[in-house]
């Protein structure tokens, strides 16, 4: 029997923010609404962006899931671009936030001259 990954694995890091996040907004239980965007590259190399909304209601198309107590909708397509990607929080004198590190994408040359 096959088990499908979940939408985009959440770290306790990550969970703790977003609760944190949700209080401070008035917005417990709002679901955390995620989209990607292809924002460069090359046809064959491209690069994404990912953007993150506490929304009260999915989208009609969206995928919703719950992973660890905090529910999750993506559209189709970013849901199956997301799927074994994980969200985390990073803390850094230069940056904090949000980090998506997804295995879907494919980095490294490829040939095209467009790098």
């Amino acid at each position: 029997m096959q088990t499908v990954k979940p939408l985009i694995e959440v770290t306790p890091v990550a969970k703790a923010k977003l609760v944190e996040a949700m209080k401070e907004k008035n917005k417990e239980g709002a679901l955390l609404r995620i989209g990607v965007a292809r924002v460069g590259g090359c046809a064959c190399s491209p690069e994404y962006q990912y953007f993150l909304s506490l929304r009260d209601a999915p989208e009609v198309e969206d995928v919703v899931e719950e992973v660890d107590g905090i529910k999750l909708a993506a559209d189709r397509a970013d849901a199956e671009f997301l799927r074994g990607a994980k969200l985390d929080y990073v803390e850094s004198p230069e940056v904090s936030g949000f980090s998506i590190d997804n295995p879907n994408v494919v980095e490294g040359s490829c040939g095209c001259g467009g790098h």
